[in-house]
């Protein structure tokens, strides 16, 4: 046991090394077509393709899931930013739009008494109010009271470079504060909707860098305006870190509370009609040190653009990149090396999981890694704001997979056809170690029926000029040809392998019956011969006439020994005329000789059943037990149709079925003929005969020789029997040469005269 578990061990391990170069290969062709899929999203760019539109919506998933698991960001966030929207209503209640630009002072004035630190006007001043000069002096004077207001610039790509709808310069004067809001390529395709994800840092016009409105609000908010515009507004001891930003300059905005509001909201007019100074804001300090911001938040504007957790107002979205700024909680995209790195080990973890046997461990083995990544990828996603990729190199993993998965089909299905193979030589070499005497008689068959085949698939002329078998055809005749004998399992062993008429056991009872009876007959004459010489008469006469007889009698015994023999000799294969006559006078005058036994019975010399096998003039059998051996061919069709053949090879049962059947309807066992047989089963029945007249391994008759066996096979062809076209194609182009090594002239294709009967195989 334990040698056989250490031999299947080793069949396993060969298995593998034979299988390790393919499956790295295709754990390559994995790595290769993923990467390239991933070189965008790995260098930076924007541009969608097959495997990055699947990257950013597994980042809007993880952002979500980022977002309700980070609670605590979003009760910080809620004390540092305050938004004042403008809806509809109030535009109802003041008769806008547009808004009136002294209600925007009194809004301004009110905050800046409320305490708040930074006032963002996230609203477009682009132009001076001709017709409402009052207007633009009282926001001018109220930006100036306050100081910390901040301008938005509209930011627009035209003809390739950026404009910049700036506040005019009154309101420039007033309080310098600006940043820019909507860099046109801060969109990005996604799910076929533009998704804000992101900001550039700062946009170049006319010689100044114009930071955005959040990274301007954030750094009024931690007095740190005279920083470089890359350092983080606020980290507490980190404040001079750098903000991480992609290649393009831009940073990623964190969206909290994964969908649900996240900033308090106040009205517009409610701020306007002073509540900012009520019993209610006065005590909870509610705009103390607050970044305030005001904005357009109506189904008027249509501004909604959709980002990573939804539809969402300009004015939130500007909010939320204040908060990823002012909170540290940045996305850090992982440098392009680690996501290549990524891939490649993804790629790379299905070699060792390919060497389990089991296809369920590997798969197991696969959906365990996967799912671990993806943990651990989402695990530094929302707590520590690492981005690696994960559809980039879960689909290395999975095309990895899918690629050793179909290898290894294809290997076990050539495995298993091998193993096939196998198995059918094995069970026809089965069939044969029962009849030693017709060893290799299967796989010369086959050599023979399948280099005849080929021939016929060659013809470009003649009645087979259409025909052309295909490798899978041929596979099939390949097999059939192997098991054509299959059916002998189910013939007696004592009728398949016998090579006398009589069995070399019961031949001697015979013999030793006769040899009974002369010695019998010696007693006999024994007996007369005293009683001759006991008489009172003269008996030289009588005694020299009963030697005479004696020795007459004996000497028949004898003779009648030699003929049997003779006639039992399995190369013997056909007597003659005369030879046959005189063995039936003399099984005639042994059936009813007898001889007297110890007990003074009568015993015949020979009983009805082994004179009917002495009387067989060819071959070994009787006709009881050639039928039984012809049911070999119906057995082989009941043995073989019982296996799920493939399509491909579902024909194997007929074909060996009908390789002893004759053209003109005397083969057997359904007695079919003409265009009944199929091609493939005409082809095997010539290389069948021909194999069982040639083979020198059969113990009742010597090997026929190749020009002899030629010319049977032609008689039987001219007689109907065989098919004459396919004879010879077999015979010009010396097929027969592929089983038998010999050289000579191939008979004429004149009509051969009749000869010795046809062997049966």
């Amino acid at each position: 046991m334990a040698s056989r578990g250490k031999m299947a061990r080793f069949k396993g391990q060969s298995s593998w090394r034979r299988r390790l170069p393919h499956i790295v290969a295709l754990c390559l062709l994995s790595i290769a077509i993923c990467a390239g899929l991933d070189s965008s999203q790995m260098a930076g760019r924007s541009e969608v393709n097959a495997l990055s539109y699947f990257e950013q919506y597994a980042y809007i998933v993880r952002m979500i899931i980022h977002g309700e698991q980070r609670s605590d960001l979003v009760e910080k966030a809620r004390q540092k930013i305050v938004l004042v929207t403008i809806t509809d209503d109030t535009f109802r209640q003041f008769s806008g739009p547009p808004m009136p630009r002294e209600n925007h002072a009194r809004v301004v004035r009110e905050l800046t008494k409320a305490g708040a630190k930074v006032i963002g006007l996230d609203l477009i001043f682009d132009a001076y109010r001709a017709d409402n000069p009052q207007g633009d002096k009282a926001l001018s004077a109220a930006a100036r009271g306050s100081k910390n207001v901040l301008w938005a610039a509209m930011t627009n790509h035209v003809n390739g470079e950026v404009t910049l709808s700036q506040a005019t310069p009154a309101f420039r004067d007033a309080s310098p504060h600006q940043g820019h809001i909507n860099a046109g390529d801060v969109y990005l395709k996604q799910l076929e909707q533009p998704v804000v994800d992101r900001l550039k840092i700062a946009v170049s016009y006319q010689g100044q860098s114009i930071p955005a409105f959040s990274l301007a609000a954030a750094r009024m908010a931690a007095n740190i305006t005279d920083k470089p515009l890359d350092r983080v507004p606020f980290l507490g001891s980190k404040a001079n870190a750098k903000i991480p930003l992609d290649a393009n300059g831009q940073f990623r905005i964190t969206f909290l509370g994964g969908g649900q509001p996240v900033f308090p909201e106040i009205p517009y007019e409610a701020i306007y009609r002073g509540e900012a100074q009520n019993e209610f804001y006065r005590t909870h300090a509610y705009f103390r040190d607050k970044i305030v911001l005001i904005g357009d938040n109506t189904t008027f504007g249509k501004d909604f653009p959709h980002t990573p957790i939804g539809g969402m107002a300009g004015v939130e979205i500007q909010a939320h990149a204040i908060a990823t700024l002012l909170l540290g909680c940045f996305i850090r995209e992982a440098p392009p090396w680690v996501n290549l790195a990524l891939i490649v080990f993804m790629g790379a973890i299905v070699c060792p999981l390919a060497a389990a046997r089991k296809l369920q461990w590997v798969v197991l083995g696969v959906l365990f890694t996967l799912l671990s990544f993806f943990v651990i990828n989402v695990w530094l996603f929302v707590f520590y704001g690492w981005w690696l990729h994960l559809i980039g190199p879960s689909a290395a993993l999975i095309l990895a997979t899918a690629f050793m998965i179909i290898e290894r089909g294809l290997f076990e299905e050539r495995e298993k056809e091998h193993m096939f193979d196998a198995l059918v030589s094995a069970a026809g070499s089965a069939i044969e170690r029962r009849d030693p005497s017709t060893s290799g008689h299967s796989q010369r068959v086959t050599a023979l029926t399948i280099a005849l085949a080929e021939a016929v698939s060659q013809q470009r002329t003649g009645p087979f000029k259409a025909v052309r078998f295909s490798s899978s055809q041929l596979k099939e005749l390949r097999y059939a040809g192997l098991l054509h004998d299959f059916g002998k399992i189910g013939v007696r062993e004592n009728v398949l392998t016998k090579s006398h008429k009589l069995e070399p056991r019961h031949f001697e009872a015979v013999v030793s019956r006769l040899l009974l009876a002369r010695q019998a007959l010696c007693l006999d004459f024994a007996q007369r011969h005293i009683k001759l010489l006991e008489s009172d008469e003269n008996p030289i006469t009588q005694i020299q006439n009963l030697e005479r007889d004696q020795e007459r009698k004996l000497a028949q015994i004898d003779a009648d020994i030699e003929l049997l023999a003779h006639s039992n000799d399995p190369l013997v294969t056909y007597l003659a005329d005369a030879q046959y006559e005189k063995l039936h006078q003399l099984l005639d005058r042994l059936e009813p000789m007898s001889y007297r036994g110890v007990a003074g019975e009568q015993i015949p010399v020979l009983s009805g059943e082994e004179r009917n096998a002495l009387s067989i003039r060819k071959g070994s059998l009787t006709p009881e037990e050639y039928r039984e051996v012809q049911k070999h061919a119906a057995l082989s069709f009941d043995f073989l149709e019982q296996i799920p053949w493939t399509d491909s090879l579902s024909n194997i049962p007929e074909i060996a079925r009908a390789h002893h059947e004759k053209l003109n309807g005397s083969g057997y066992p359904q007695g079919i003929g003409g265009d009944q047989i199929p091609l493939q089963a005409r082809i095997m029945t010539i290389a069948d005969i021909y194999d069982a007249l040639t083979a020198a391994d059969r113990p009742y008759k010597k090997a026929m020789p190749v020009g002899k066996a030629l010319h049977l096979l032609r008689d039987e062809a001219n007689q109907g029997a065989l098919d004459l076209d396919l004879l010879e194609i077999f015979i010009e182009q010396q097929i027969y040469a592929v089983t038998e090594d010999w050289s000579y002239a191939p008979p004429p294709k004149a009509e051969a005269a009749p000869g010795t009967p046809l062997y049966a195989a």
